[in-house]
């Protein structure tokens, strides 16, 4: 049961002391985030370039660098033309374009703004999870230890050292607690601001799995704590209040991210990866998830190596269960426990009967490696621990007899515990912090006078400190430490830059860790690439790319990703490139050799023999070129009509299809009568290129379809002549206009409706956010005037 504090000092101690509290807390959070900064940042990895975290160098550096970017030109990257072709980019997601503290891209280097925002990170998983232990009633060492497990976890070390949006997504939940603890003890609106600001930080923070956990947990606790309050007060006018604040926190906190969910949730619609769309058989891939003995043996490795998601500290698996002994009687403990083991069931598949129906609630099945739900397991723990050393702190339990009882019971349980792990023969590490923390915890059990008792228990914030603090550490470079590795080919890159134009570039790299030739480069180094490295990308993409690959590995197959491509150029199947206007081919000079004998002699529709074009800068990267190449705009005369999405995909896969005479159409509408013979296609003029904006001008004395070699997407409006028309699927990626004869200027524009829309709704959310805060201000300073004090929002 929750306890009720009457504070009778005056209200200048109070504010003195919070103050001096507050002090302590930062500067506590500071240190750990100089900690992580030498142990975790500055000290030099352990393993080569190329091994390790491959995400920080192929995707969070590229990606960041190019909003910077962008945002500097005073434009939101909507859309990125250097990728695939074209694709969306702020609903790819993982861009944090709306996040707060991405604002450190446009004032630092990139690779430094990397790491202060994970180092930013760690500091607040420290102050928030305090803060949620002060807001549950509990003094500050049983706060100081939640916020010790939570962020030196190996979870959450493990989330910050990786890329900045797990992190972004994950540390905002105990500011989401925090609010739904005031909410059940003030049951005041304006507590819902902070609830929608946490769920708005996470989804912002742009790593959607660890969001959608994040109110699953919410969910759950809520639900948990009204039957709670509802069986235990039978108020239920304050069960309607309390759901309704929530409610309206949650809903404000999707309006707040809606310009940045809406164009994500279509994206999602028309990828590999849609809602339900990921087999048990993917979300299962190697390393996707765990049994029961791998999570008990991760438990206990205490040992010194890179973060482990499932270890939490020796002494918190002593102090967890200790909760339920202490505190029997407070819904939070049950809370926790319940969210504790409803991540186990949903992360442990083998010989699990829960895992399969887990898998079954709403947005649980939308994601890989579902061992991620252990991120609720270290957070629940971290709470519990709070509740357990705080009951410790403060043990009174009625008379001396029963108080007596409950500590012989506790030390019982303890002790039972301890000797069970010790039987499991964990490390020898472990055994010694298992015997420190049973004596511990006996001291603050069995001690009556205060100040031991205040011993024993800072002895174990000092155990929990000094096992979390070194039980990890990081293995892997950062961008941070050399971005040299990403520039091996840069002079390869600017050949390319300089003589692109508007054709397109395959970066071919058959080892796939080859950083050099990531298959983000095109991004990175403002190249029109065919391929790319994008979790979230379109379903078509991916068809289209299975056309070409090799056969592929048992790994490699359960990757929902679409845009890389490993196709060696002397593959017959490389022609299928035509269709992308690939004109160049960046790669190392041994993995090219065989490419000069590709395609044979030219005729005079076909793209010619490919030549070395560029071997200099003193490195081994070369390009090989060829012409004439596919124009990226052209009008065609003849056109093939496709019934189906699968006719069109087998219709250019033909190696009869000739795209120098031919289009292959998916609407009835946008065929044109056949002429007799098969007119080649002719060049149309591109007068500008942006990403959002395309202006060609065409000239024809015939019907014609104009084809844009650039990836047919919703959200994308044409107009000729400065009329509105459609735009039709044209050789099953691109987009195709009909024109009349004559001379025309045709418009290409990228205006989403679902990013207009969303907008809109994010400042109705921002709107609705400002009057709930002068609502609370309103609030604040009537019960100021009517009681002469500060007083807090209660009731």
């Amino acid at each position: 049961m929750e306890r009720a504090f009457q504070c009778t000092k005056p209200l200048h101690v109070r504010r003195w002391r919070a103050v001096v509290e507050f002090g302590l807390v930062v500067l506590l959070a500071a240190s750990a985030a100089v900690y992580f900064w030498y142990f975790h940042t500055i000290r030099p990895a352990t393993l080569p370039v190329g091994l390790g975290n491959v995400d920080h160098f192929t995707y969070a550096y590229p990606q960041a660098k190019l909003i910077a970017q962008s945002i500097r030109e005073g434009a939101i990257p909507l859309w990125n033309p250097f990728q695939m072709c074209g694709q969306p980019f702020l609903a790819v997601f993982e861009g944090q374009i709306f996040y707060p503290p991405a604002l450190l891209y446009l004032i630092l280097p990139t690779e430094v703004a990397l790491e202060v925002i994970n180092i930013f990170h760690h500091a607040a998983s420290m102050l928030l999870m305090y803060w949620l232990g002060r807001a549950m009633g509990l003094q500050p060492v049983g706060s100081l230890a939640g916020a010790l497990v939570f962020a030196f976890s190996g979870f959450v070390i493990g989330q910050v050292q990786w890329v900045p949006q797990p992190a972004a997504a994950a540390v905002w939940l105990p500011l989401a607690f925090i609010a739904l603890e005031k909410i059940f003890r003030a049951f005041h609106p304006v507590y819902a601001l902070i609830l929608a600001a946490a769920v708005a930080l996470s989804i912002l923070g742009a790593f959607m799995q660890y969001s959608v956990y994040g109110i699953v947990a919410i969910a759950l606790y809520a639900c948990t704590r009204l039957c709670w309050l509802a069986i235990e007060r039978h108020d239920w006018a304050k069960v309607a209040r309390a759901g309704a604040i929530i409610s309206v926190g949650l809903a404000l906190g999707f309006a707040l991210t809606a310009v940045q969910v809406l164009p994500t949730a279509e994206l999602q619609q028309l990828s590999p990866r849609r809602p339900g769309g990921i087999t048990i058989e993917q979300a299962l891939a190697p390393g996707g998830s765990w049994g029961f003995t791998r999570l008990f043996r991760e438990m206990l490795a205490s040992t010194p190596d890179h973060p482990r998601a499932g270890y939490f500290g020796v002494a918190t698996l002593l102090l967890t269960p200790l909760a339920l002994f202490l505190r029997p009687y407070d819904p939070r403990v049950w809370c926790f426990l319940f969210l504790g083991g409803f991540a186990i069931a949903g992360a442990i598949d083998a010989g699990n009967p829960l895992f399969p129906l887990i898998r079954k609630l709403p947005a649980m099945a939308w994601f890989r490696v579902p061992v991620r739900l252990l991120y609720l397991l270290s957070f629940a723990a971290a709470a519990l621990t709070a509740i357990t050393v705080d009951a410790l702190y403060t043990f009174a339990t009625g008379s001396k007899t029963s108080a007596l009882k409950w500590r012989v019971v506790s030390f019982l349980g303890v002790l039972s515990l301890a000797m069970g792990l010790l039987y499991a023969r964990a490390p020898l590490r472990t055994q010694i912090y298992l015997a420190l923390a049973t004596a511990l915890i006996a001291g603050a059990l069995f001690v009556t006078s205060k100040w031991p008792r205040v011993v024993a228990l800072v002895g174990l914030l000092l155990l929990l400190g000094y096992d979390l603090f070194t039980a990890s550490f990081n293995k892997f470079l950062h961008p941070y430490h050399t971005t040299a590795p990403l520039y091996a080919a840069a002079a390869a890159f600017q050949y390319v830059r300089e003589r692109q134009g508007l054709d397109r570039t395959y970066i071919y790299d058959p080892s796939s860790f080859n950083y050099a030739l990531m298959q983000k480069q095109g991004t990175l180094q403002g190249i029109f690439s065919v391929t790319d490295y994008e979790p979230l990308s379109l379903r078509r993409w991916e068809s289209f790319f299975k056309l070409m690959y090799p056969p592929l590995t048992p790994r490699a197959a359960l990757m929902p990703f679409a845009g890389s491509l490993v196709l060696p150029p002397q593959d017959p199947r490389v022609r299928l490139l035509d269709l992308l206007s690939v004109r160049f081919v960046v790669g190392h000079r041994l993995a090219l050799q065989a490419l000069s004998s590709q395609h044979g002699s030219p005729d005079q529709h076909r793209p010619g023999a490919w030549r070395l074009a560029f071997q200099g800068g003193g490195t081994d990267y070369v390009v090989w070129e060829r012409h004439p190449v596919l124009p990226r705009a052209y009008l065609a005369y003849n056109t093939q009509h496709a019934p189906t999405e699968a006719a069109a995909l087998e219709a250019v896969a033909d190696p009869a299809f000739d795209p120098w005479s031919r289009v292959v159409v998916e609407d009835q509408e946008a065929t044109l009568t056949p002429s007799g013979n098969a007119l080649p296609i002719t060049p149309a003029h591109i007068v500008t290129y942006q990403p959002t904006r395309v202006t060609i001008e065409v000239f024809s004395n015939r019907p014609a379809l104009l084809v844009l070699n650039d990836t047919f997407y919703p959200g994308w409006r044409a107009t000729v002549d400065g009329r509105a028309v459609p735009i039709y699927r044209a050789n099953f990626l691109f987009r195709g206009v009909p024109v009349e004869p004559g001379s025309h200027t045709v418009v290409f524009e990228f205006t989403p409706w679902n990013f207009r829309l969303g907008a809109a709704l994010s400042i109705v959310g921002l709107v609705g956010a400002l009057l709930l805060a002068v609502h609370g201000f309103m609030d604040r300073t009537r019960l100021r005037r009517r009681y002469g004090v500060s007083s807090s929002l209660q009731g």
